[in-house]
């Protein structure tokens, strides 16, 4: 494989994995709640390639490319009733403010499957 197919390889995988429903994930409903996660995404891509034929029989091109990311939650929507509300996940109030909200939302998904 070339380096030109490497990079088409590379680039069509990055495509795939970081669509937009990446960032703003699935909404998870329970009951009268409803529960969207929001996600940062940063990545970096590089390639190299080097090639020699002088003196040598055959192609002797070569090339490599790769690439890394990292995926970190950042906020959470919640939806109860006609209430919304964005809750960052970046420091500790943010987070007493989940944790504080959490054992209602886990209610709701318990009754909804308890319900079925």
């Amino acid at each position: 494989m070339d380096l030109s197919q490497q990079i088409g390889v590379l680039f069509s995988e990055l495509e795939r994995i970081f669509r937009t429903n990446t960032v703003v994930g699935e909404p998870i409903t329970a009951g009268n709640v409803t529960v969207i996660p929001i996600t940062s995404i940063s990545f970096g891509a590089g390639n190299a390639g080097a090639g020699s034929q002088k003196g040598k029989e055959g192609d002797n091109a070569r090339g490599g490319a790769g690439a890394g990311g990292k995926i970190t939650p950042v906020a959470v929507i919640v939806i109860r009733d006609d209430d919304v509300s964005v809750l960052p996940l970046g420091n500790k109030n943010s987070m007493d403010s989940v944790m504080a909200q959490l054992p209602g939302i886990i209610s709701q998904f318990k009754n909804k499957k308890e319900n079925q």
